[in-house]
């Protein structure tokens, strides 16, 4: 499923920084990706002729917190994403 569908699905999502892709302009500061619920692996902000979003700790975690999401809520959705239970959104 593509970005926009899981979306329209409702399926939670958080956002999560990528320590080995550092901001290249900017100290402090890591790419962006977005961890879908029982949805295996990461998908990277930016591509085609989109560029990547670059935050730092404190923006990652507000983000999350405006999405109405816990430290243990985050937790879980990257935690699933990296053992997917069967017949989950894919």
């Amino acid at each position: 499923m593509t970005n926009s569908e899981l979306l329209a699905a409702n399926v939670p999502y958080c956002y999560w920084l990528d320590l080995n892709e550092p901001d290249p302009d900017c100290d402090g500061r890591f790419r962006v990706a977005v961890i879908f619920q029982d949805v295996p692996g990461y998908r990277p902000t930016g591509g085609d002729d989109v560029l990547p979003w670059y935050w730092n700790e404190e923006t990652c975690c507000h983000r999350n917190e405006r999405l109405g999401l816990t430290e243990r809520d985050v937790s879980e959705i990257i935690a699933s994403s990296m053992f997917p239970q069967k017949g989950a959104s894919q």
